[in-house]
């Protein structure tokens, strides 16, 4: 039995800086890329992390990857993402750390999705 059979995650973190490399994608049964925040603060001003956005949201896709981006922290990077087709967003936008307890009540209220503006 495969690891995707048994509906396991396994997502490539910081990806686009780090240790992380193609030939993850390419060799495990990746379900998330989590786009690494570097590129994600640049936006929507610097075209080249625009790029590098765009072309790991599409490599993604293509390998049937959903992709998450790091460190959204405004309202304009979000709706930039939304614009690229990325999957997910994680970061302050959404919510700042949260003690367990506080965490529990965000959860159950937006049902673990930031929703405010109906979510990427």
């Amino acid at each position: 039995m495969r690891l995707d059979d048994l509906k396991i995650i396994i997502s490539i973190d910081d990806f686009g800086a780090g240790y992380s490399s193609l030939q993850y994608l390419h060799r495990l049964p990746i379900s998330l890329l989590k786009i690494d925040q570097c590129f994600v603060r640049r936006l929507p001003g610097d075209a080249g992390a625009a790029h590098i956005l765009e072309a790991a949201i599409t490599l993604a896709h293509k390998m049937g990857i959903q992709a998450i981006a790091e460190g959204v922290e405004t309202l304009e990077v979000y709706d930039f993402l939304s614009g690229l087709g990325c999957d997910l967003a994680q970061g302050y936008l959404m919510s700042k750390p949260l003690p367990a307890d506080e965490y529990t009540r965000w959860y159950q209220q937006c049902n673990g999705r930031y929703a405010c503006w109906g979510g990427l």
